[in-house]
């Protein structure tokens, strides 16, 4: 039965700084210069873990330059009065500490209960697991290694379809929110056929938000919107449809996600936007699905676009730089009928 957590990283550090100042401070201060592309927004994510977790936790870190030793016993930390501040144990600077050493370490010891009894469950690992794989993989693919419960996370390849006349949709622009940029790209296709992993992928920042989803959220209601686009709702039909959706900005507030990063704010005028573009995205993929679905009705007669399906190759979507729509093969055409013959008299 797991007793305790211990995450630990190689990725240079906290400085002293950074922990002072941002890192073990509640709340983001004024005047703290954000890190461009981070998923950081209020300053209280990593605290209220740490609280969550266990009664008490040590924090040890180490660059190139300086290192610090913190400890909390979160059960006397809560009771004392005065402002909620922490206190380093010890500190070093001006040090010449090798990167291969520099690094983060927390644990967390004695777990609470509920922790406790979860993280000794191996289906809740499992899950968690398959929760941070899918969440990071954006990172992963850059090659992050992230180590969970003793196995490397993997990075699932994003595919689309391409060739035999079929071409998936790329689109990228830049959204002006009046308080700073977002960048969107959408990519547009056909996988393989899996009703469990068609949908819609959402990334903020590099974060998966959404995965596979086939709601309302994404598009996937009846209807028609104010662009006069209609679209089903999703079922099996749709199996091979995928659609990627990467939104990016230095300053994470303008970014339309919910504020745990699990899911999307369908309120924002840039997830409204996004919704919209993704609308149009989907339904010239639809439209191929449906033709594609149509050929079975004809037991026995040819199947064009089936087969030039089957003959595509599966490429990364970080190779497809064609910007367009989604294209598919048009059915060939029928014979044409004999001339007609005209009567002499």
């Amino acid at each position: 039965v797991a007793d305790k957590a211990e995450p630990v990283d190689d990725g240079g550090g906290i400085g002293i700084d950074t922990a002072r100042h941002y890192a073990f401070r509640f709340g983001r201060p004024k005047g703290m210069t954000a890190t461009p592309g981070s998923v950081g927004q209020f300053g209280v994510g990593m605290k209220r873990a740490l609280f969550k977790f266990g009664h008490a936790f040590e924090v040890h870190s180490r660059t190139i330059t300086d290192r610090f030793s913190l400890r909390v016993n979160v059960d006397t930390w809560e009771q004392e009065e005065g402002p909620w501040r922490f206190a380093f144990d010890d500190s070093e600077i001006d040090l010449d500490t090798p990167v291969g050493q520099t690094g983060t370490e927390i644990v967390v010891k004695p777990l609470r209960p509920d922790a406790k009894a979860q993280f000794g469950s191996r289906t809740f690992r499992n899950s968690l697991g398959r929760q941070i794989e899918a969440a990071q993989q954006q990172y992963i693919d850059r090659n992050l290694r992230i180590v969970f419960d003793g196995k490397t996370l993997l990075a699932t390849p994003w595919q689309l379809a391409r060739g035999q006349g079929i071409e998936p949709m790329y689109l990228e622009s830049d959204i002006d929110t009046g308080k700073g940029c977002v960048r969107r790209r959408i990519f547009a296709g056909l996988g393989r056929s899996s009703p469990q992993e068609a949908g819609w992928y959402v990334f903020c920042n590099g974060r998966m938000i959404l995965a596979a989803d086939q709601s309302g959220t994404t598009g996937w209601e009846r209807g028609d919107d104010e662009q006069g686009v209609t679209m089903p709702k999703f079922h099996g039909q749709f199996a091979r449809f995928r659609g990627y959706v990467f939104l990016d900005a230095d300053d994470a507030s303008l970014l339309p996600w919910n504020t745990t990063k699990t899911g999307v704010d369908t309120d924002t005028d840039v997830w409204r936007n996004t919704y919209l573009g993704m609308r149009l995205a989907m339904r010239p993929v639809i439209d191929f699905l449906n033709k594609v679905d149509a050929e079975k009705d004809n037991p026995g007669s040819q199947r064009p676009l089936s087969d030039a399906l089957s003959k595509t190759s599966m490429v990364g979507i970080r190779t497809i730089s064609r910007v367009g729509p989604f294209l598919g093969p048009e059915p060939p055409k029928g014979p044409k009928p004999p001339p007609s013959r005209k009567s002499t008299s």
